[in-house]
């Protein structure tokens, strides 16, 4: 800039009210989409959950993935307009392929797990 350039004579700094307000935006859209994300997280976890629960509900797997990855989706589109684009893209995959997947591989993680516990048991047992 130099001095036969007007533009030294103008003030475009921002005010500190301005730069708290836009300070205070920042921090409520980081907050909506913390909350967002932790919300998704819930669902997906409670979801597996329910899945893998011997419940008798089996007919109604399908059904709960595709209501919760909706939601799911719908809380990364906001999660996205608010600036956490890595935490809405884990959210989209977890409702489009994990979840979906999890279905499938439940009843045999499931298998696994209790094989693994009732040998853990055993080994307990002979050490004790």
């Amino acid at each position: 800039m130099s001095y036969n350039d007007p533009g030294f004579l103008f003030n475009n700094r921002q005010t500190d009210n301005e730069r708290e307000a836009e300070r205070r935006e920042w921090e409520h859209r980081q907050e909506v989409a913390k909350r967002s994300y932790n919300r998704a997280t819930l669902l997906v976890v409670l979801t597996m959950v329910f899945v893998a629960a011997p419940t008798g509900l089996e007919k109604w797997h399908w059904h709960v993935v595709i209501g919760v990855g909706a939601v799911v989706a719908i809380l990364a589109i906001v999660m996205m307009t608010k600036g956490a684009v890595k935490n809405a893209l884990i959210s989209l995959l977890f409702a489009g392929i994990i979840l979906p997947g999890w279905i499938k591989v439940a009843p045999k993680a499931v298998a696994v797990a209790s094989e693994q516990i009732q040998h853990l048991v055993k080994q307990w047992k002979q050490v004790l």
